[in-house]
């Protein structure tokens, strides 16, 4: 390892401590409660200047791979936004609660959240330390930042997509108290209100589904894609995962809708990782559908501690070698817990994703033909400088041939992974909060942006973008302020964004896994 991976490393262990001591300072004094209805700023002329809170409870302070997900029913005129939350005391991992809130004006206004599922959860740790999975505690808290790369817990990760004139919820769920879980989704017809009975992913077939996303083609079926880690069965007993019984890390599965939409494809294995060892273990992925019957999927490798973003394909038997989405070979002896995201307009195929080669977290955006992805790969760096640190981008359709992109940004002067709860200021740099940015139909560039700006004492985290006519609802969690965490929605027109200048192009050509 460099020097920057051991300053990296060191900081993110720094970090971890702290959050890891605030939030047992406030566990001590804080009844856990359910979120109360929204606290609202109120009305002003501009849209984006009114925000809204729902607070979380101190449990889920160092949950930081939970973070909300939002869409938009255009057929039904709703928005809905899910986020799992812990609302007993010491539950962070034995089960959290599904919540769900709706809006009927556009995302200006959301209703008092509702809980919609308990959902068991299972801690485990598979290699990085002298921990198994037997030994584990239900209540200990393996995800707290401080813990080391291979810790796991099941997470419940909710998913909200529209699938056609269906919107899909999805999530994972432990079963029996684990250590198996399943990928779960329900569906709805009438924005949110009603949800079918849960129906799994992969069945009996998935062993601890994680990092998991959803997608739809064109006929409306689903698309789903996730990070798991098989394991050989003897009976119906299953065993704890390790190096030589699930052949390394976790690897990548994939699963589509039928076409009668009755149930899903068996899962596919459709990568291994380098020498069958697993791919990045902490990252999302993401999927989407390509041309002629085709799921594209994309991930974080890890090869030799290169942590680049790969794409691949799947079309009926033919599985295609992924390819990297470019080849700046960021090196770093970690997971960034930040994964691609991805989103097909027509015959294009757009990615975002962080790389933090240049010393901070970066955001890029990559181009690519979607019935030729294995041709040449455009690829830019979204902002025309180095900003403060971007993670956890977004991108989306604006529905009208354009796109959305948006993560979260602070001061941060150097990367910090793990759930950096607690980074350093840099007076220098930008403040912290949401940036979104809008390239219309046409455009080669990035047009408009608008910075959501945190208070001080806050850090923005994860956000989750829909579209609504010709605006944007972006939803992301906060840690800090008089709530200790909260969830915070905002509504952005396109028309308060503010122009921005046009970046330089790095055209790259992806290349080959072996």
């Amino acid at each position: 390892m460099n020097k920057s991976t051991y300053t990296l490393a060191a900081f993110s262990m720094i970090c971890g401590f702290l959050v890891a001591q605030w939030f047992m300072g406030a566990r001590s004094t804080v009844v856990l409660t359910p979120p109360q209805g929204a606290q609202s700023i109120p009305s002003a002329e501009s849209s984006s200047t009114k925000e809204i809170r729902f607070p979380l409870t101190p449990a889920d302070i160092p949950l930081d791979r939970e973070y909300p997900s939002i869409v938009a029913d255009a057929k039904n005129n709703a928005v809905v936004l899910a986020w799992a939350s812990s609302t007993k005391p010491d539950s962070g991992n034995t089960s959290r609660t599904l919540w769900i809130t709706r809006s009927t004006d556009g995302g200006r206004n959301f209703d008092s959240p509702k809980p919609w599922r308990e959902v068991p959860v299972y801690a485990y740790v598979s290699g990085g330390g002298n921990s198994n999975a037997d030994s584990v505690k239900p209540t200990e808290e393996k995800s707290k930042p401080a813990r080391a790369p291979m810790t796991f817990s099941t997470h419940i990760l909710p998913r909200l997509i529209m699938a056609g004139d269906r919107m899909i919820l999805g999530w994972v769920e432990a079963l029996n108290g684990g250590p198996k879980a399943a990928f779960y989704v329900s569906e709805s017809t009438d924005g949110g209100l009603h949800f079918s009975p849960p129906r799994a992913i992969g069945g009996t077939q998935t062993n601890r589904p994680g990092f998991i996303t959803l997608s739809s083609d064109s006929q409306g079926r689903i698309l789903a894609a996730w990070l798991d880690n098989p394991v050989k069965t003897e009976s119906t007993t299953v065993k704890k995962p390790s190096a030589s019984s699930s052949g390394g890390g976790p690897k990548v599965f994939v699963s589509r809708e039928l076409p009668d939409k009755s149930g899903f494809e068996s899962p596919r294995l459709v990568f291994e990782g380098p020498e069958g060892k697993g791919v990045c273990p902490c990252c999302d992925v993401a999927v989407v559908s390509g041309s002629a019957d085709e799921t594209l999927y994309a991930f974080r490798n890890n090869v030799a501690d290169i942590r680049d973003i790969w794409v691949g394909s799947v079309k009926g038997d033919r599985n295609s070698s992924p390819l990297a989405l470019s080849n700046r070979g960021w090196n770093f002896a970690g997971c960034p817990h930040d994964g691609p995201s991805m989103t097909n307009i027509g015959e294009k195929v757009y990615s975002t994703w962080m790389d933090a080669k240049d010393g901070k977290p970066r955001i890029f955006l990559s181009e690519m033909e979607s019935a030729n992805h294995q041709s040449t790969i455009k690829t830019s760096p979204v902002t025309p400088t180095l900003e403060g640190a971007q993670s956890h981008s977004r991108v989306i359709s604006d529905h009208r041939g354009g796109i959305v992109i948006s993560w979260d940004q602070s001061e941060l002067k150097m990367v910090g992974m793990h759930g950096n709860h607690q980074p350093e200021p840099d007076k220098s740099g930008p403040s912290r909060g949401i940036v979104v940015l809008h390239r219309p139909s046409g455009k080669n560039a990035i047009e408009t942006r608008i910075d959501l700006k945190s208070p001080s004492d806050r850090l923005p985290r994860n956000p989750a973008i829909a579209i609504v006519e010709n605006s944007v609802v972006v939803a992301w969690t906060e840690l800090g302020g008089p709530e200790g965490k909260s969830v915070r929605i905002q509504r952005v027109d396109f028309s308060e964004m503010t122009p921005v200048g046009k970046i330089s192009e790095i055209s790259g050509v992806g290349v080959s896994s072996k």
